[in-house]
């Protein structure tokens, strides 16, 4: 009874201090209102993600055809940690310990960041013209809201063109992007990029 109560106890503060940081981003009313539609598409450019993972809505989760799945085979790799957790962020079951801003939206995975063993300080990266592929591929396929959580490592002039032309190619369709936080390092960015063929309130974001 002692170990269920504090089980309970535990449960009630971390519930407490999602809030706490749900409510500093002002998304609290806006979860309220909505869980989503599976007719609005997210798009999601990161590392492949462990879609039976217990707390996400794994149901609305799919990947990209024609390409590697976006499930992960190595559940320890930083890749598959790091497209997991950014994918628990918008599609986190509303009842787990971090609901998700939008579980009831349709999630289209189109990883970029390969999986390196487990062990390995080498930290997953892609090429601009690889970016810039995912981005091309994935508007295509329909999503009206496009996630990408990525940093520039190292500057370089190779693959600039195509990831101008990719990004060129949003603002032809009329997307507009929130900057919707800042990493580690000035040159790491959280880029949400959404289609006005929704509504500036598309998939609660």
């Amino acid at each position: 009874m002692c170990n269920s109560l504090a089980l309970k106890l535990g449960q009630i503060v971390q519930m407490h201090h999602m809030t706490k940081h749900l409510d500093l981003v002002k998304l609290i009313a806006l979860m309220e209102l909505t869980s989503g539609n599976a007719e609005i598409i997210v798009g999601l450019i990161d590392g492949p993600v462990a879609v039976e993972h217990r707390q996400l809505a794994g149901e609305n989760i799919r990947s990209l055809p024609g390409i590697k799945s976006g499930n992960c085979t190595q559940k320890s790799s930083i890749a598959c940690k790091h497209g997991t957790f950014v994918a628990g962020i918008l599609f986190g079951k509303r009842d787990s310990s971090a609901p998700g801003i939008c579980p009831k939206c349709t999630l289209l995975l189109r990883p970029i960041f390969a999986e390196i063993a487990s062990g390995s300080e080498q930290i997953p990266s892609a090429t601009p013209q690889e970016l810039a592929t995912a981005i091309v591929e994935i508007v295509d396929a329909g999503v009206h809201v496009l996630n990408m959580s990525l940093a520039l490592a190292q500057p370089s002039f190779n693959g600039q063109h195509e990831l101008k032309q990719a990004l060129f190619r949003l603002c032809n369709k009329a997307w507009r992007y929130y900057c919707c936080g800042r990493g580690e390092s000035r040159n790491d960015w959280n880029l949400c990029y959404y289609s006005t063929s929704v509504g500036d309130s598309g998939c609660g974001i």
